[in-house]
């Protein structure tokens, strides 16, 4: 089992585009309001070195790890962090 963690701000334009992307494949996942989860979301940007939204962490329960697709590390446009997401995830 996967479950897909999107890390957002309220008012991001790249944030809410890539909702909408992953709603219209179908992707469920978690949205993380980096502005309520301050505490959470300085551990993601001290573990990733990134402190760029929209960032997403796909936990993998099965193999109790976490792998992140991250803005300018992973991707430079939120097309292609939904077809990464989609890769991860085997669709």
């Amino acid at each position: 089992m996967k479950t897909v963690l999107l890390y957002s701000l309220d008012g991001c334009p790249w944030c809410d585009e890539l909702k909408d992307l992953l709603n219209s494949h179908s992707i469920e996942y978690v949205v993380r309001d980096i502005e309520k989860r301050d505490k959470e979301w300085e551990n993601i940007k001290k573990e990733t070195k990134n402190e760029f939204v929209p960032a997403v962490c796909i936990l993998h329960h099965d193999k109790k790890m976490k792998e992140f697709i991250l803005p300018d590390i992973h991707f430079e446009d939120v097309e292609e962090c939904t077809e990464k997401v989609l890769k991860v995830l085997g669709y």
